[in-house]
């Protein structure tokens, strides 16, 4: 497992000509943190806390002396190369206390989603159609990244930080023993995607023999295959089940499920290291509460909430996205989320895809088996369990404002981020 940068990406995408993150000058941060506490705490207590904040930041006091401390390590992370994560003094703290070490569910309270409207113009596409573009038009964005011609990305006419853009596909967090990492797998070794069926999962190979990415149509004839059921397999619980419980509880299933078999151990890192998942659900989610909740957690059965990105394909059509957090943000995949939608909203007619799939789908379609003993199958009864449970306990409302946005709270001087958490 390595979270350090794949070095023919990242150089391509080296941020060096933006400035790095500066340190906060320490009369700033107090003050910044008295400011913070002012609203929260009494008369008596605020003067408290300020005595021994001045304190602190006084001359020869602790405050000098780690701030000392952050800057040699802000000089230590500048030597590193721009693309590296350890290039920033923040970074691997920022992952490690938000992330890696946080052992909840990141399917209930670390991953996030985005839910895609209806066709505006309406027209009818199938559940095969929608995927077909979605898959042909991710791995083609995957394409420009991976070869550093993706466009710089700039908000409100500034450049933003590429670096993130190297762990879009092809990456997977693994659950460990106190504390996750975050595994990117070279291109040659993610060229196929996980595809997620009624609790069965698959990888299929996304490129020809010559290397070529597959057409529209015959992306399309795999995924009917799958949805058709064009593959036997044994009828056993779903492994996905088990991403969505706290780490500590994947960890000791990951584990019991590598014990099993080698076979186990294979597949496994077969499905890690697919360019992404592709979820294909049974469910039709009409309203946006159907459509939240079913892409933020669906039955549990059919995501693997550890890669990096999940496309998820309702049976109406219905399409969303489900994003694993810790090496990417919203701002970075709504790039790829973007290209998505405006494939399918483009789209005007039906995918005429052949009568059968052209070659041989064995070769390049894989139904992915898993072994199975009593200890795993006690994991994956536990996992359901706490999804049943989980999911029960969670009140959830999707609501829509149309009175006003982001600048009107602006204006007032308050972050929109935090007016509607407070909210």
């Amino acid at each position: 497992m390595d979270n350090s940068s794949p070095q023919p990406l990242a150089v391509a995408y080296s941020s060096a000509q933006l400035p790095r993150l500066p340190i906060p000058n320490l009369g700033d941060t107090v003050n910044k943190y008295l400011d913070t506490v002012r609203p929260l705490v009494s008369e008596r207590e605020f003067e408290e806390t300020r005595r021994k904040a001045l304190a602190f930041a006084a001359a020869g006091g602790p405050g000098e002396v780690l701030q000392a401390r952050l800057k040699a390590r802000a000089e230590k992370a500048a030597a590193e190369p721009a693309h590296s994560p350890s290039s920033c003094w923040l970074a691997q703290w920022w992952n490690d206390y938000a992330y890696f070490e946080n052992r909840e569910s990141i399917c209930f309270n670390v991953n996030y989603f985005f839910g895609f409207q209806k066709h505006p113009q309406g027209h009818p596409q199938t559940q095969a159609d929608v995927a077909a573009i979605l898959v042909h038009k991710a791995l083609q964005v995957r394409q420009v990244v991976e070869s550093g011609r993706y466009p710089q990305v700039t908000m409100r006419g500034k450049p933003l930080c590429m670096t993130q853009f190297q762990y879009m596909f092809g990456t997977c967090r693994h659950p460990g023993d106190g504390k996750d990492q975050t595994e990117k797998y070279d291109e040659p070794l993610s060229r196929h995607i996980a595809i997620a069926h009624r609790g069965r999962f698959y990888v299929l190979n996304a490129f020809d023999k010559d290397g070529q990415l597959l057409d529209l149509e015959t992306i399309k004839c795999y995924i009917n295959l799958v949805l058709k059921g064009g593959y036997s397999g044994s009828d056993m619980p779903s492994i996905g089940v088990l991403t969505t419980t706290p780490r500590q509880q994947w960890y000791h299933a990951r584990e019991a499920l590598i014990r099993v078999s080698s076979t186990n151990a294979k597949n496994l890192r077969r499905l890690e290291s697919a360019a992404f998942l592709l979820s294909l659900e049974d469910s039709e989610p009409q309203t946006r509460h159907e459509m939240s909740r079913a892409c933020w957690h669906g039955n549990g059965q059919n995501r693997y909430f550890d890669k990096n990105l999940q496309l998820l394909v309702f049976a109406n059509g219905r399409y969303g996205f489900n994003g694993e957090h810790s090496m990417t943000d919203a701002t970075t995949d709504l790039e790829l989320c973007n290209r998505l939608v405006e494939a399918v909203e483009s789209a005007t007619a039906p995918i005429a895809a052949p009568a059968h799939v052209p070659g041989n789908p064995s070769e390049a379609l894989t139904l992915l088996e898993f072994d199975y003993n009593s200890d795993l199958l006690t994991a994956i009864k536990r996992a359901n369990d706490y999804f049943s449970v989980t999911v029960a306990s969670h009140e959830y409302f999707a609501g829509k404002c149309d009175s006003f946005g982001k600048e009107a709270i602006k204006k007032l001087n308050v972050s929109p981020d935090a007016f509607i958490q407070m909210a």
